[in-house]
């Protein structure tokens, strides 16, 4: 069975989840072997002791993995849905080894769209004036 090192994945992937190499190194990414159980009651009493959960080996192909996620995301109030697999290559190459659910805080997730997007504005309009003058 294949084994993922996380911590260089972790640094490979931050131009598509930049905080995810930080949060790793500080211990608020936790690696879990796959239990949907777990999924399920992690979710209900979600805390903010991690930013996200990673289920590693999770035991389906890409099409199931896809529906899965997509169904947790409509049921979850707490929780949004990730899911890497080998052969999905979607994401610009930035797949694991390995299937996985990754299963992160929506509220925070909310929070960094949010801060990124007024970044991006105050980026935009500082671009505009520039070329205003």
């Amino acid at each position: 069975m294949a084994k993922q090192n996380w911590m260089m994945y972790f640094q490979s992937i931050q131009s598509v989840c930049p905080w995810s190499y930080k949060s790793y190194q500080q211990g608020r990414i936790l690696i879990r072997d796959f239990d949907e159980d777990e999924i399920i009651l992690r979710d209900i009493n979600w805390d903010d002791r991690y930013d996200a959960v990673v289920y590693q080996y999770a035991p389906w192909d890409c099409d199931d993995l896809e529906y899965i996620v997509e169904s947790l995301n409509i049921e979850s109030r707490n929780c949004e849905y990730f899911f890497s697999h080998p052969d999905y290559t979607k994401g610009l190459n930035n797949q694991t080894v390995i299937p996985v659910v990754i299963q992160q805080d929506r509220a925070q997730l909310k929070q960094i769209r949010h801060q990124r997007a007024l970044a991006k504005q105050i980026n935009n309009t500082n671009t505009a004036k520039k070329l205003d003058s």
